[in-house]
């Protein structure tokens, strides 16, 4: 059996681009409400480049946004997109 198209690796993998969907890897840590949220703040364009550094680093996109928000509590955030873009910057500084 000869398969022709590779499978996404998880979720929120674009099948067609095999890119990182960013907003629908959110979705799928924070649900909806959250991500659609977090999309719409200032910092958002903040935390996608630090999705995207991870990336680039070698890690799972997932496992370091899943990371982030399970470190400490995001319930007293103002802007939960800056909170975890400081928190994937400050594990990439440590990895």
């Amino acid at each position: 059996m000869c398969l022709t198209a590779r499978p996404p690796r998880l979720l929120h993998t674009d099948p067609t681009t095999m890119t990182t969907d960013h907003e629908g890897l959110l979705a799928l840590v924070l649900g909806d409400t959250d991500a659609a949220r977090t999309t719409g703040e200032a910092a958002w364009p903040a935390l996608r480049t630090a999705i995207r550094r991870a990336e680039h680093a070698g890690h799972d996109p997932l496992t370091v946004v899943a990371g982030a928000v399970l470190s400490q509590p995001l319930r007293d955030a103002r802007s939960i997109s800056e909170v975890l873009a400081r928190r994937i910057a400050r594990h990439l500084d440590t990895a």
